[in-house]
């Protein structure tokens, strides 16, 4: 289900090849016809799972901010994450 106008969605998705090892997030933003506003990747260092889908959140709501996005959702594979947020 796509965001309402004026809002954005945020993808987020965070991983590590051990737990912790080298890791990684990616982050796609979205608009309310689902068309694709911005993406980013990157390597965050030696981490554990929960602080690369941790992180991969803060750095979408980071970029969300610095574009001005004041209404967003989240959304991630991670429930533990999301729960830390709420």
């Amino acid at each position: 289900m796509p965001p309402s106008q004026g809002e954005a969605m945020i993808y987020c998705d965070g991983a590590s090849l051990g737990n912790p090892s080298s890791a990684g997030v990616g982050v796609i933003f979205r608009d309310a016809n689902i068309l694709c506003l911005s993406v980013m990747c990157g390597g965050i260092g030696i981490a554990t799972n929960y602080m690369a889908e941790v992180l991969a959140i803060l750095y979408g709501l980071d970029h969300a901010r610095r574009r001005e996005w004041s209404r967003v959702w989240i959304i991630s594979d991670s429930q533990a994450a999301v729960k830390a947020f709420k």
